[in-house]
């Protein structure tokens, strides 16, 4: 499994590094927390939950990869380097896009 999420998805998307094991462990774990966060909400307090929950991992996505990580102050300096920005759009990716699209499922139900 890992070796076709490696091949395929580096394939698919060029910016998205998942070249070592750890890379690819903690690209998973932030699909898995960016499902679990929103989903536990919903399940505690509706659909107002999944809202609630989706937007407070989005913000907090932007804010720990921006701010805590230091891409931010990086990239507004032109110190990121290629692979602190590859890591950078691979973490947003992994962590933004599976609340995202809960939020579009449940803006669609």
């Amino acid at each position: 499994m890992e070796t076709w999420l490696q091949k395929n998805l580096a394939r698919l998307l060029p910016w998205l590094d998942l070249g070592t094991p750890q890379l690819l462990a903690e690209f998973s774990a932030h699909l898995g927390w960016s499902f679990a966060v929103p989903a536990a909400a919903g399940w505690l307090f509706g659909h107002v939950g999944v809202y609630a929950g989706a937007t407070g991992w989005l913000l907090y996505s932007v804010v720990k990869e921006l701010i805590e990580d230091g891409h931010g102050y990086r990239l507004v300096t032109g110190n990121e380097t290629p692979e602190e920005e590859r890591d950078l759009f691979t973490d947003l990716f992994s962590r933004c896009l599976p609340a995202a699209i809960l939020l579009a499922v449940e803006a669609l139900r």
